[in-house]
């Protein structure tokens, strides 16, 4: 396992166990992929396979540098790139094409875009490090389908089992952030009411939340029209913040 900082040419290469996989396009881990020191190595004398890439963002280069030892101790990474700005994230997992984007040390909406355009950019999974993220944070990973979401407590088992799963394209939600029954609590929006006014929060237009809902442009103002209403708004965009300001979204 290799570990490597983008944008810091003379920082030496950590702890160099093994060389990088062959490069292809956005390879999967198969269930077949054996991970360094795992019973299932040892019982069935097989050499260990270290198979995955990993890129880490995150702004402070000595978290990040003690981050990405610790995940390399693990034995499931064939390398790791850590990356210490993370404007430049995206560029690097075009170049790199890892398995899974780590980002962490940053909260709030911008890590969540840059997440979102890593993983339907690059389809790659995306584990996202969170303090207290909005509910329309844990609605978008829900749908985007592979961003996983952990809180900063997490422990390192915890990290390290989010990014074996979104590996394998099974994220994770940490369950601290999962959603109550009180926080829909008095909410008179109807669910298709709420999945437009949450697209709506992404400053969509009409057209293209028809598009994603599988709707006509006529339906989306009906219901739009009617959330409105409810929430004595004045427009789809007001209604939108009101409700999630409830916590409604």
């Amino acid at each position: 396992m290799t570990i490597t900082t983008h944008r810091v040419p003379t920082a030496p290469t950590l702890k160099p166990t093994a060389t990088l996989a062959p490069e292809h396009p956005y390879p999967t881990p198969g269930p077949e992929a054996v991970r360094a020191g795992s019973p299932a190595a040892a019982a069935g004398g097989q050499k260990p396979q270290a198979v995955l890439r990993l890129v880490v963002g995150h702004p402070c280069r000595l978290t990040g540098e003690v981050l990405a030892q610790s995940l390399g101790g693990s034995g499931d990474f064939a390398a790791i790139k850590l990356v210490h700005g993370l404007e430049q994230v995206s560029d690097v997992v075009a170049q790199w094409r890892p398995h899974v984007v780590l980002l962490a040390g940053v909260a709030g909406q911008p890590q969540l875009e840059m997440a979102k355009e890593i993983a339907a950019t690059h389809r790659c999974g995306v584990v996202v490090v969170a303090t207290e993220p909005s509910r329309a944070a844990v609605d978008t990973a829900l749908r985007q389908g592979n961003i996983s979401l952990l809180s900063h407590q997490a422990g390192l088992a915890h990290l390290l089992h989010a990014v074996r799963g979104t590996a394998m394209g099974c994220p994770t939600i940490d369950t601290s952030f999962a959603p109550t029954g009180d926080d829909a609590a008095g909410c008179t929006l109807t669910p298709r009411e709420r999945d437009v006014l949450l697209l709506t929060t992404e400053g969509l237009p009409v057209k293209e939340i028809a598009t994603r809902l599988f709707l006509t442009g006529g339906t989306v103002r009906n219901i739009s029209s009617s959330a409105i209403r409810k929430l004595g708004a004045r427009n789809r965009y007001e209604a939108a913040r009101q409700a999630h300001d409830k916590g409604w979204l």
